[in-house]
């Protein structure tokens, strides 16, 4: 191994090269942590949508955009809310890599078991596979835990109708349980 400058090479230099090349590559992604982009529309402009605008705003992972200039608008334009179409153009050039769009309806729509009524839509970026798994998570937790009556007061209402629905007694009992 003395004589053999090729293999002390190999030996004591290669693996500091390595390792300093990972760490260079490697080493920002530890130590900072960045949001993830989300572009949100708000067609359905009903409690329950802004609860879950409110709740992604809360969210620590992501950084929320419901308002941006008009496409082409000067920078001392001002903010409108996103449309559906401007949120689309904000993923397609890569401003934000996934926009989640809350329909109109999105309220009434809620626990029906007939798989009708309104869907929340993700336009994502195709060459980004995390980021729309990531927001598709988050999305099940914010409306699970912003809207918990209004999802049970949809639940009880929901299930109610294979019933017969509720006598006044039990109607009475559920607004009694549930938080207004």
């Amino acid at each position: 191994l003395r004589r053999d400058r090729v293999a002390q090479a190999m030996v004591f230099l290669l693996p500091v090269l390595f390792f300093t090349i990972f760490a260079m590559v490697f080493g920002g992604a530890t130590s900072t942590t960045s949001k993830v982009a989300v572009a949100v529309v708000d067609e359905s402009h009903t409690e329950l949508s802004a609860r879950l605008v409110q709740a992604l705003k809360a969210e620590g992972a992501l950084k929320v955009t419901v308002a941006a200039r008009p496409d082409g608008a000067p920078n001392n334009a001002a903010e409108r809310p996103l449309t559906r179409e401007r949120a689309q153009a904000m993923v397609h050039s890569g401003d934000v890599p996934v926009a989640i769009v809350f329909p109109a309806g999105l309220d009434t729509s809620m626990m029906r078991f007939d798989g009708g009524g309104s869907r929340v839509t993700l336009l994502a970026d195709p060459s980004d596979r995390i980021a729309p798994q990531l927001i598709m998570g988050l999305l099940q937790k914010v409306a699970m835990t912003a809207a918990p009556d209004l999802f049970a007061r949809h639940g009880i209402d929901a299930f109610s109708q294979f019933g017969g629905g509720l006598t006044p007694a039990q109607r009475e009992a559920v607004d009694a349980w549930l938080p207004t």
